[in-house]
């Protein structure tokens, strides 16, 4: 650790600036899958996957958590039934899942607005995005006309000047 020079000697050329953590507010999504991870539950008797994927748009991300093994058989089979769906829509092939292969794929999102949450100081925090609970998700080709991010063309083969 150098000497302190003050601000003034700090150069922050080579910094990059902090993206934050922006959910994607509520709506249709083109995304990337950016990251997948395998944890334990809070309870330590089964295990979950942390799917975060990214929009193509730069709007931000969102986190869907799977439930692949749990003591309740319905939320197991919730949860794998989710994960079949995502990767399904994304064009994975095979029976077995495989975090490395899920990495980059593209799939359609449908985002809803999570609920509010309190934090340690009691404060009330707006809820961000999250993917919705049935059928979050779609085939990036697919898309609705909402998710798209290129302009229409211009089919437009009239030239005048009627405005309906």
């Amino acid at each position: 650790m150098s000497g302190w020079n003050g601000l003034a000697a700090i150069d922050l050329n080579a910094i990059e600036a902090d993206k934050g953590g922006q959910t994607l507010p509520a709506g249709n999504h083109i995304c990337r899958i950016t990251n997948a991870e395998l944890n334990k539950t809070k309870n330590g008797k089964g295990h979950r996957l942390a799917v975060t994927l990214t929009s193509l748009d730069g709007a931000g991300h969102v986190t869907d958590y799977m439930n692949v093994h749990n003591a309740s058989s319905e939320a197991q089979e919730i949860g794998q039934r989710r994960l079949k769906t995502m990767l399904v829509k994304a064009g994975y092939t095979g029976a077995n899942p495989d975090i490395a292969k899920m990495k980059g794929l593209k799939v359609g999102v449908h985002v809803v607005q999570g609920a509010d949450w309190f934090d340690n100081t009691g404060e009330r925090r707006k809820g961000g995005g999250e993917p919705r609970q049935n059928n979050p998700y779609f085939a990036a080709a697919d898309a609705p006309a909402e998710a798209t991010t290129e302009a229409p063309a211009n089919n437009d083969k009239f030239d005048d000047d009627i405005p309906f």
